[in-house]
């Protein structure tokens, strides 16, 4: 499964994606060229290779996603690259599940 939601009308909000969403029990923030297979892959260029374009400049927009659902968050060669790293992290350990 693959969407953009850059591509998406602007009347389209992640509530119309949330069931496509949930499919995915990993994530992996700032993926560029290197997807990780059965991950929801998000990056802040739309021309990445990502399932989701998100501005990951500003953590806000991680709150869409869904709290505690997925079970490991990837960060590969990320953090130094966003300009609010503490508040990116706050935003991905209320995206992990207990434990994860």
């Amino acid at each position: 499964m693959s969407f953009k939601l850059s591509m998406l009308m602007p009347s389209h909000s992640f509530a119309d994606l949330s069931s496509e969403l949930k499919v995915y029990s990993r994530l992996n923030l700032g993926c560029g060229d290197f997807p990780i297979e059965g991950a929801l892959n998000v990056d802040i260029r739309p021309e990445a290779k990502c399932d989701l374009t998100l501005n990951l400049n500003n953590p806000a927009v991680l709150d869409e996603l869904p709290a505690g659902h997925y079970g490991v968050v990837y960060l590969y060669h990320t953090l130094e690259h966003l300009d609010d790293v503490f508040g990116t992290l706050r935003a991905v350990h209320r995206l992990l599940k207990p434990g994860g």
